[in-house]
């Protein structure tokens, strides 16, 4: 995908706890995820920041947001919770400071973690 002409990834991202046999999917075995979704968008973000990769970040909205009490269901029926935001990176192959990173000028999830990163204008 491309932004403003720069490449862009954007996405969410789980991560596994475990392995199960299901007759939703082919093969019939599957990952089963931690429910907590939001936990690991957040820590790749951290480790594109600590490898200096990340030149720009900024978030969207997606499928909405999925409390606790309310969690949605991936095909295979394990429960997640999710602020609904997926996250958007403008990846470098020089290295990047964390000084350097830039934000795109959307909307945060309320529990980001880099709020000393300061968004630039869209214009530069």
């Amino acid at each position: 995908m491309r932004y403003q002409g720069l490449p862009i990834w954007v996405g969410q991202i789980s991560r596994d706890i475990g392995v199960r046999f299901t007759l939703k999917a082919w093969p019939p075995v599957t990952h089963k995820i931690d429910s907590h979704i939001d936990d690991a968008r957040n820590a790749l973000i951290e480790d594109l920041v600590l490898s200096q990769n990340l030149k720009k970040i900024g978030f969207v909205n997606g499928i909405g947001p999925a409390p606790p009490d309310d969690p949605r269901y991936n095909l295979t029926g394990d429960p997640y919770v999710t602020d609904g935001m997926r996250a958007v990176f403008v990846l470098s192959s020089d290295p990047v400071s964390l000084a350097e990173i830039q934000m795109f000028e959307w909307a945060l999830p309320k529990d980001f973690a880099f709020r000393h990163i300061t968004p630039e204008s869209e214009d530069r």
